[in-house]
């Protein structure tokens, strides 16, 4: 009998185990990735733009991810709407869609030629249209953030935010962002901040893939419930 309490307790906290594992995979989360996933599904490339070789400027822009909109100070660096002379009167903050690479951030998308650069603004925001998201996950490609010291902030439909920050990388990497969200849980916004007026970081290749189901970890719990019986049915017979 002592044999058999032991092993219904290790299976009860080899369940809240699985339980609190469960929760932990849903919930809203970011994070970096080595390699992307497997079954992208590509969202938002920016191949849908024809621009000229300078790019276009925006201060509000509607794409199949969602709308991006210039916030925070305007930009003061080389790769800014400002630079231009005939603008530095404007005190409004400015994004762009380009077609050439420059100061390390470029086109992301095999054969595609177009990308969204930040203008060198400290601040730009994403309202995500999830209806055009297959799945409850979005992975980007962040280009060159490490200097400017940029946080990429993530908020849900509850409120609820979490955020992951770029210090000390290396000049000019690419880095892959994954979020996820779980089935309560809907993407609302995405926020990229800097630290500096003077340079920016590139943006591209929105793109959703498959999460693991949360009926992975019950099948599993399934299975160490039918060991228990087994167990059970033998200690009995002793």
């Amino acid at each position: 009998m002592l044999r058999i309490n032991k092993l219904l307790t290790i299976l009860l906290v080899s369940l809240i185990s699985i339980f609190l594992m469960s929760a932990s995979v849903f919930a809203l989360s970011i994070d970096i990735f080595e390699t992307a996933p497997a079954n992208l599904v590509m969202v938002e490339d920016f191949e849908g733009f024809s621009f000229d070789e300078d790019g276009q400027w925006y201060q509000e822009l509607t794409t199949d991810v969602g709308t991006f909109y210039a916030n925070g100070s305007i930009g003061l660096g080389d790769t800014s709407y400002n630079a231009d002379p005939s603008n530095t009167d404007s005190t409004d903050p400015y994004f762009s869609i380009r077609s050439t690479s420059w100061y390390g951030r470029g086109n992301q998308t095999t054969n595609g030629s177009y990308w969204l650069d930040s203008g060198d603004i400290t601040q730009l925001d994403l309202n995500v249209d999830t209806g055009n998201i297959p799945y409850r996950s979005l992975f980007f490609t962040l280009q060159d953030p490490s200097d400017v010291n940029a946080t990429t902030t993530v908020q849900g439909s509850a409120g609820e935010t979490v955020s992951i920050q770029f210090n000390n990388e290396t000049n000019n990497e690419v880095f892959l962002v994954g979020i996820f969200w779980d089935p309560d849980e809907t993407l609302s916004s995405i926020s990229w901040q800097v630290s500096t007026q003077n340079d920016g970081y590139g943006l591209d290749n929105f793109a959703s893939a498959p999460v693991p189901e949360p009926t992975t970890m019950l099948l599993v719990g399934a299975g160490m419930l039918g060991l228990a019986g087994f167990g059970r049915k033998r200690f009995r017979r002793k």
